[in-house]
């Protein structure tokens, strides 16, 4: 899996709630020439992930604000959102090392 592009610091936007229009191989269509970082895509399927840190134990400045970042087709940018918020989930996220990681996936 490639990165096509990077939100946040690391961004263009430099964090600073920009526009970011994700923008399909072979698309011909009208791509609008202010107002968006455009990101061309090396495929149709795009996964849109991102991680929030949370401070002190409270969760809800952290989920107020990934419900500012949008995801829209550009013909409708009034479409409904929808946000899984997995942070109860339990997940380990520290590498194995070793034969351990061998027998893990075999």
């Amino acid at each position: 899996m490639d990165v096509d592009g990077d939100l946040g610091r690391p961004g263009p936007d430099r964090g600073e709630s920009g526009k970011y229009l994700l923008v399909p191989p072979g698309y011909e269509g009208e791509i609008p020439s202010e107002g968006y970082h455009i990101e061309p895509c090396a495929t149709k399927n795009v996964w849109w992930l991102m991680r929030a840190f949370i401070y002190d134990g409270v969760t809800k400045s952290t989920v107020n604000n990934q419900k500012q970042a949008k995801l829209y087709p550009l013909s409708n940018p009034d479409a409904p959102q929808e946000y899984l918020n997995a942070s109860k989930i339990p997940t380990y996220c520290i590498p194995l090392r070793g034969v351990v990681y061998y027998d893990l996936i075999a």
